[in-house]
């Protein structure tokens, strides 16, 4: 008998060191991929383009005619926004120059060209036709067009996706995308010709602020703040009326004592 168990026993030692190590090997979750883990296949920031340095961003320009920093060089703005779609919006806001604010930015132009900036603003004005190109291909390249302002200075944008839905004057977006060029445009008044300058920018989209409202207080906290608030008052109303009748007692006691030692005791008469 007891043979037979060692034999049953060696029997299933010899199926089980048959078996290859590799079918107990843990079965591993895949590790999770980054929203732009092909780098190499998206452009590197800041963009460097050869037609940045026929970019004119002069503020001493004529007051009359069209200067030419009103306009910006088409074939630029196709190359620039042939690139914003070729990366995501993640990779985007991953590469965002921190240090380029609004005044460096409108100063410094040449500094910031080609670089990601980004601006929480409010839509100011929305044009209703679009900037229409095409891109490398040929196929149609449509930007949308608009100035936005950012603590009250004014920014203009183009930006290569649609805008969001329903998006009107007065909403809040924030905006993210490339420096172009310090741009200027036409703010027609009587008499002459009045230029307005901001910068140029072009974006990838711009994206909805959404202002999240406190929830009103349920009724369980309204009670219990109406609960303890009567307390309060009942507790004051308790602490008033104790020190009104010590100030009664204190006045009868008072009265008492200078009707008994007092310059004005009216003694009994004889």
């Amino acid at each position: 008998m007891i043979k037979a168990h060692f034999l049953v026993a060696w029997v299933v030692w010899i199926v089980a060191a048959s078996i290859s190590a590799e079918e107990f090997t843990p079965i591993t979750a895949p590790a999770a991929t980054p929203a732009f883990s092909n780098t190499s296949a998206m452009p590197k920031f800041p963009l460097i383009n050869t037609r940045f340095e026929q970019i004119e961003d002069g503020n001493d320009m004529p007051s009359e005619g069209l200067p030419e920093a009103t306009g910006y060089d088409i074939s630029l703005m196709q190359e620039l926004a042939e690139s914003l779609q070729a990366c995501s919006n993640d990779y985007l806001k991953a590469n965002l120059d921190k240090d380029a604010s609004f005044k460096k930015m409108f100063n410094h132009p040449k500094d910031y060209r080609g670089h990601v900036v980004q601006f929480e603003s409010t839509v100011k004005f929305l044009y209703v036709n679009p900037e229409r190109l095409k891109d490398s291909k040929g196929n149609p390249l449509t930007l949308m067009r608009g100035h936005l302002s950012s603590s009250h200075q004014l920014i203009t944008f183009l930006s290569i996706e649609p805008l969001p839905p329903g998006l009107k004057i007065g909403d809040d977006v924030l905006l993210t995308g490339v420096f172009v060029q310090r741009f200027a445009y036409i703010n027609r008044k009587t008499p002459g010709i009045e230029l307005t300058w901001t910068p140029l920018i072009l974006a990838k989209h711009l994206e909805p602020i959404i202002i999240k409202e406190d929830p009103p207080p349920s009724a369980p906290w309204i009670l219990g703040y109406i609960f303890f608030c009567s307390i309060a008052v009942g507790l004051f109303l308790m602490y008033r009326s104790r020190e009104s009748g010590k100030t009664s007692r204190n006045n009868i006691f008072r009265r008492m004592k200078i009707q008994r030692t007092g310059k004005d005791r009216i003694f009994p008469g004889p």
